[in-house]
């Protein structure tokens, strides 16, 4: 599509979103909960970012020559990249430089602002010693069993 084209169709998409924005503006006005004012609030702003995101592609599509990309093979162990098994998987039989693991709320918080970093520290320096960085996330409910968060706030009670 050449960019005159393009200058055509910007100002019919931009009366668009206009209209699509004061239709959310009223939504959230009629809304009556808190919450759901500030989903249709989220939803028209993401709507928007799309727009935007969209636009701004296509024109620097039609910016200039398309870029053809070389492929350059990377490093298997490059940080941050590929699979992440989960940490201490010994089935794993592809190159990788990250594991994976939960650790509990409570196996952290101890109390009352009361914190216990030894479980971590135990999970990082054994995944730091074969050599691979961690990926770690601390978990409060697990659905259909009693977990760590559970039992904290039992704890504070």
């Amino acid at each position: 599509m050449p960019l005159s084209e393009v200058q055509d169709v910007v100002p019919i998409l931009f009366e668009q979103i206009v209209e699509q924005m004061n239709q959310m503006s009223m939504a959230i006005g009629r809304a009556k909960d808190r919450l759901l004012k500030i989903v249709i609030y989220v939803a028209a702003m993401s709507r928007l970012l799309a727009f935007l995101i969209a636009f701004s592609c296509s024109l620097n599509i039609l910016a200039g020559e398309p870029v053809e990309l070389k492929h350059a093979p990377s490093p298997v162990a490059n940080p941050l990249k590929g699979l992440v098994p989960y940490a201490r998987d010994t089935n794993v039989h592809f190159p990788h430089s990250m594991e994976f693991s939960y650790i509990g709320f409570a196996d952290l918080v101890k109390g009352y602002d009361e914190f216990d970093w030894s479980p971590l520290e135990v999970l990082l320096d054994d995944i730091s010693g074969r050599g691979h960085q961690a990926v770690f996330r601390v978990f409060w409910s697990i659905l259909g069993r009693r977990t760590s968060f559970q039992d904290f706030c039992l704890m504070m009670v």
